[in-house]
């Protein structure tokens, strides 16, 4: 929709139309034409009017990582007046000239604030997961000199790389999350579909099928989500995998 103030708050909430402009294609909606906003994070149904919502406070409040994690990502800051604005980058001569002077004093490493060191696994477990890397490398005797040089040695700062254990409940939450997103955007934009499926077999021997479904959607940006990836087991008939897409 256009007129998005607040583009970090409304990344995470799906904004439902009134009634009479449910046929107005979504590119040239604006914030005034929507009667309700859902939370893509909790689901939460909020009543929407411009000015008068309490979708910004629901995100402070409930999802104030999110939030800050957005921001981060895309180097934007707030406003006085509570928009969103691009952060200088630039430093003051000053500054520099006072980095000058003390670049040989040996600055105290610092240990990272909770919040940073929740974005740092966040990050992680995204990695790992999105390209398929072992969760044991997170204690990988390699890895972890890497991190702590690049951090210590010369960011200065301190953080805990997690256990394998912890990892494993990161991608997990990441999972829930996305399966969330996924959820509300066939709800929004799938109108007509069609679903494929695939079957393989990895080197230990062991088959596997997955579901995944396709849509086009009104700007005609083609979608494709995998629904559900189940192992598959016994001799791959006809009966056995339609039983197993049925499901």
């Amino acid at each position: 929709m256009k007129s998005q103030k607040r583009r970090d708050v409304l990344y995470f909430a799906q904004l439902i139309p009134k009634q009479q402009f449910w046929e107005v294609p979504d590119s040239i909606l604006t914030n005034e034409q929507s009667e309700r906003a859902i939370c893509l994070l909790c689901e939460t149904t909020m009543k929407f009017r411009v000015g008068k919502h309490k979708t910004v406070e629901h995100m402070k409040e409930k999802h104030s990582t999110e939030l800050e994690m957005y921001r981060q990502q895309r180097n934007l800051i707030l406003t006085a007046g509570g928009g969103l604005q691009m952060q200088r980058t630039a430093r003051r001569l000053d500054s520099e000239l006072a980095y000058v002077d003390n670049s040989e004093k040996t600055v105290p490493i610092r240990s990272v604030t909770p919040k940073e060191q929740h974005q740092i696994n966040v990050l992680l477990a995204r990695w790992i997961a999105r390209h398929f890397r072992p969760m044991i490398t997170v204690e990988d005797e390699g890895f972890m000199e890497f991190v702590s040089y690049i951090t210590q040695e010369l960011g200065r700062v301190k953080l805990v790389l997690p256990n394998r254990a912890k990892l494993r409940s990161d991608i997990v939450a990441l999972a829930v999350h996305y399966r969330k997103r996924v959820q509300a955007d066939i709800q929004r934009f799938c109108l007509y579909y069609s679903l494929t499926s695939d079957i393989w077999t990895g080197r230990d021997g062991r088959s596997y099928i997955s579901l995944t479904i396709h849509y086009v959607m009104e700007t005609f940006e083609s979608r494709n989500w995998t629904l559900e990836v189940r192992e598959l087991l016994g001799i791959h008939t006809g009966t056995r995998i339609l039983v197993l897409q049925k499901q």
